[in-house]
C-alpha cells in the first residue's frame, strides 16, 4: 500500500489517527479516506498489510461471517425456537473445511496479536461453532439481535438491522476488537453497496471491519478482510 499513500499524503499523514475510531481529531474522515482506498483500489494483500497495525492497536468492529457450512441439511432456516436452535442436525452446520477455517482465523488473530474483548455470535450452530472454536469460551456469548435475518418476518430484519447497526456503533472495551459472528444476509441487510467496495459479497469466512465514530450513523466501513488474509496471519503472512 505504500505505493498508494505515496500518491495520497493526506492518507499518509492521517493513517495514525486511525487507530482510535472514536475521539481525536480527524478520526472519522481519516476512515473515510481509508474506505475510499482500502476497499476501491488497494489489492487484498495490501490493505490487509495497512490494516493489521489498526486491529493491534484494538477499537474496531469485526463482522465475521461464519466459517464455512455445508450445503446439508437446511430444513431449519429462521427460527427462535431453542430446541430448533440446539438441533444442528437439521440447519447448516459447520463441515470439515469450516472448521478448519474457524481454527486458522483464530490462531491467525493470536499470531498477529490482535486483541479481541468479546465475541457475540448469532445462536445458530454454524456461528455459534464457528466462534466457539476459533476464540477463547469465556469471550463468546449469544447474541439473538444478530441472528439470521435470511426468510424472517419483515419486522425481525428491521429490528436485528437496527441491533446490529448499535453494536457496530458501540466502541468495544479499550484496546481491544469486538468479533460479531452472524450471516450474510445481515450485511447484506445493513450495507448493500458491499459487493462494490469488497469486489464482492463476503463469502463463509470472510470478514468485514467497522469502526465506531462520533457521526452519524455511528460507525465507519473500514475495510474487506478476506479469510486468506486472516489464513495468512496464522503462517507469519
Amino acid at each position: 500500500m505504500a505505493r498508494e499513500l505515496a500518491g495520497r499524503p493526506f492518507l499518509a499523514r492521517c493513517l495514525p489517527a486511525c487507530r482510535r475510531p472514536r475521539g481525536g481529531s480527524g478520526s472519522g474522515s481519516c476512515l473515510a479516506a481509508l474506505l475510499l482506498t482500502i476497499g476501491a483500489d488497494v489489492d487484498a494483500d495490501d490493505a490487509g498489510d495497512e490494516l493489521l497495525p489498526l486491529l493491534q492497536a484494538g477499537g474496531y468492529n469485526i463482522f465475521w461471517r461464519h466459517a464455512h457450512a455445508g450445503a446439508g441439511m437446511d430444513i431449519i432456516r429462521y427460527t427462535t425456537d431453542e430446541t430448533e436452535l440446539r438441533d444442528c442436525a437439521r440447519q447448516r452446520d459447520l463441515d470439515g473445511r469450516g472448521q478448519g477455517d474457524a481454527r486458522a482465523v483464530g490462531a491467525g488473530f493470536r499470531e498477529a496479536a490482535i486483541p479481541v474483548g468479546e465475541v457475540l455470535a448469532s445462536p445458530y450452530c454454524r456461528t455459534m461453532k464457528s466462534a466457539h472454536i476459533a476464540f477463547p469460551e469465556d469471550r463468546v456469548r449469544r447474541e439473538d439481535g444478530i441472528a439470521t435475518v435470511c426468510q424472517a418476518p419483515a419486522g425481525v430484519m428491521e429490528t436485528n438491522t437496527v441491533r446490529l447497526r448499535e453494536l457496530l456503533a458501540t466502541p468495544p472495551p479499550a484496546g481491544t476488537n469486538r468479533v460479531l459472528v452472524s450471516h450474510n444476509c445481515n450485511i447484506r441487510a445493513l450495507a448493500r453497496d458491499l459487493t462494490e467496495r469488497c469486489a464482492r459479497e463476503p463469502e463463509q469466512g470472510d470478514a468485514v471491519v467497522f469502526g465506531p465514530v462520533a457521526a452519524a450513523p455511528g460507525f465507519e466501513f473500514v475495510a474487506c478482510l478476506p479469510l486468506a488474509r486472516m489464513r495468512g496471519w496464522a503462517r507469519g503472512g
